[in-house]
């Protein structure tokens, strides 16, 4: 039989199929290190070890030996019959789209708890700006009280010097 699919392509459908990341994928099949997976990805290694075998066995119970190490037949053997590498491709992008679907609705619950707190941030500005007006002409007032009282004060003053006396008297 000629191989159908590569071994890099084979293992990135696993990976995909695990939903792991690649140095949880290594280290759930055994191996070494993650860059070792990242080889076969690469194309550099070409075969797989016995220990990866059994670790993707142990990972995959119904993986298909055929498929994992030639490329034919399906990906996974299961009690109803076998399942296409088309159908498991089908089934990891279902998995991919559900996911990215979930991901979509969390950032926009995200963006409407921002946008609510940014409405009552808004709110909470106008309502200081409107105090800070209130205020504002509350000095202004007070500023213009200040200098009629120095402006009466200045008169007395000036017309008796030391004795307090109304401003205007007829």
């Amino acid at each position: 039989m000629t191989s159908n699919i590569s071994l890099a392509e084979r293992i990135q459908l696993l990976i995909d199929a695990s939903k792991l990341t690649i140095p949880k994928f290594a280290a759930a099949i055994g191996a070494k290190t993650p860059q070792a997976i990242r080889e076969i990805l690469k194309g550099t290694t070409k075969t797989l070890s016995g220990n990866l075998s059994e670790g993707l066995f142990k990972l995959f119970p119904d993986l298909n030996p055929l498929w994992l190490h030639q490329g034919d037949g399906s990906m996974f053997i299961n009690k109803d019959g076998l399942v296409s590498k088309e159908e498991a491709l089908l089934l990891a992008a279902n998995e991919n789209i559900v996911s990215i679907l979930e991901r979509i609705t969390e950032l926009q619950n995200e963006l409407k708890e921002a946008a609510s707190e940014r409405r009552d941030l808004v709110a909470l500005a106008k309502s200081q700006q409107q105090t800070i007006s209130e205020q504002a002409a509350t000095i202004s007032r007070q500023a213009i009280t200040i200098e009629k009282l120095a402006e009466g004060s200045k008169k007395v003053s000036v017309e008796a010097p030391g004795i307090l006396a109304p401003a205007d008297v007829d």
